[in-house]
């Protein structure tokens, strides 16, 4: 009986994980029916969960900590994060991974596979409440919670780009809160609509 706040599966491993804040409590899970307990390297607010390159990784919010694991069961301290702040979220595409966070503009990408994390400034864009990243397309895309906004990235994590979401320009659709990429196309949600 934890807050559980993310779950993920890797398809190389046919395993599905999930993470909790808080807590060192983690869980894995052949076929998302029979649950087996697991720890994680530390106990911490773990945020996101993502898998790419045969391993998963997951970040904590409101400090550095990153943890990995290559079967879904033993988890291993990752490198730190480039700074203490609200990491929200991790995703994996073309090799990298990149962390989004809440209240910095600043992410972090990881080229190989979470032993170090780079920081990436994005001071010179707008906003910096980026509740969720996602991969497809060659194309990395994050969202805005406070904003009829996102960004994205097409050099894999290097540089960002502002976008609006909302095609209407409809300022009142904010608090945007996940994004996720399939069958060709991102879908975002928010907690006032759907796009």
């Amino acid at each position: 009986s934890v807050t559980w706040t993310d779950v993920q599966y890797g398809a190389a491993d046919s395993i599905w994980v999930a993470i909790a804040s808080g807590t060192s409590q983690a869980a894995s899970s052949p076929d998302g029916t029979t649950w087996t307990s697991r720890t994680m390297s530390a106990s911490a607010n773990w945020t996101s969960v993502a898998y790419g390159n045969s391993r998963f990784v997951a970040v904590a919010s409101g400090g550095t900590a990153t943890s990995y694991s290559d079967d879904g069961q033993s988890w291993v301290a990752g490198g730190a994060l480039p700074s203490s702040t609200t990491w929200s979220s991790v995703t994996f595409g073309n090799g990298v991974f990149v962390a989004a966070a809440v209240g910095n503009q600043t992410l972090a990408y990881s080229t190989d596979n979470c032993s170090t994390w780079t920081s990436v400034d994005i001071s010179s864009l707008t906003y910096d409440d980026y509740r969720a990243v996602a991969y497809g397309k060659e194309i990395f895309v994050a969202v805005d919670g406070s904003a009829n906004a996102g960004i994205y990235s097409t050099d894999n994590g290097l540089t960002w780009n502002e976008t609006t979401i909302d095609p209407s320009g409809d300022s009142t659709v904010y608090n945007w809160r996940h994004v996720e990429f399939g069958n060709g196309r991102f879908v975002a949600v928010s907690e006032d609509n759907l796009y």
